[in-house]
C-alpha cells in the first residue's frame, strides 16, 4: 500500500464505505496517479493480473461513483477543471514558443490536441459485398453526395458528364 495518498473527504469516504477493503484501497491508489494497473498492484491485488483486475475494477458501478465523486470533489477543491488546464496550456504554450523553447510549446500544443483528439486516425471499412442492393445504392448515392460537397459540383453536373 502506498502512503503518497491523502486523506479523503467525508463524502468521499462514505463512498468507499460500500466497497471491500481491497476495492476501497484500489480507489485511494488510483486517485494518486490514475493507473489502473498500478493502483491494483499497490491495493494488493496480483500484480500478474492487476492490468485486467484494475480494468475490471474501474468498470464496477459502486468504484465508479467513488473515483467520480473524488475526482469532481478534488476538481472543487482545487479550484481546477479541464477548461482551466486547456487555458492554461495555451498561455504556456504562446509564452514557450514567443521565448523560443519550441520543446515546451510542442509539448503544450500536443496535449491540447490529444484533449481535443486531433490526432485520431479513424480508418473507416467498406466492404460491398456485404451490403444488400438496396444498401449498397443506398451508401452510393452517399458517397457521390460527399464528392459532390466537396468538388462543388451538382447532380446535375453529374448528369450532363454521365450523358457526353
Amino acid at each position: 500500500m502506498s502512503d503518497e495518498h491523502a486523506t479523503l473527504d467525508e463524502e468521499t469516504e462514505q463512498a468507499l464505505a460500500d466497497l471491500t477493503t481491497k476495492q476501497a484501497q484500489f480507489v485511494r491508489e488510483y486517485l494518486i496517479d490514475l493507473n489502473a494497473t498500478q493502483a491494483a498492484k499497490r491495493a494488493g491485488y496480483s500484480p500478474k493480473t492487476a492490468g485486467q483486475i484494475g480494468f475490471d475494477l474501474l468498470k464496477n458501478p459502486k468504484i465508479e461513483i467513488a473515483v467520480n465523486l473524488a475526482t469532481s470533489l478534488r476538481a472543487e477543491r482545487t479550484d481546477t477543471s479541464a477548461d482551466w488546464v486547456i487555458k492554461n496550456l495555451r498561455a504556456l504554450a504562446y509564452d514557450a514558443w514567443r521565448n523560443g523553447d519550441r520543446s515546451v510549446a510542442r509539448g503544450c500544443f500536443e496535449l491540447i490536441g490529444k484533449h481535443h483528439k486531433a490526432f485520431t486516425d479513424r480508418v473507416e471499412h467498406f466492404e460491398p459485398e456485404r451490403l444488400g442492393a438496396d444498401e449498397l445504392r443506398r451508401a452510393l448515392d452517399e458517397r457521390d453526395a460527399e464528392i459532390a460537397a466537396l468538388t462543388g459540383r451538382t447532380d446535375s453536373d453529374t448528369a450532363e458528364t454521365e450523358e457526353s
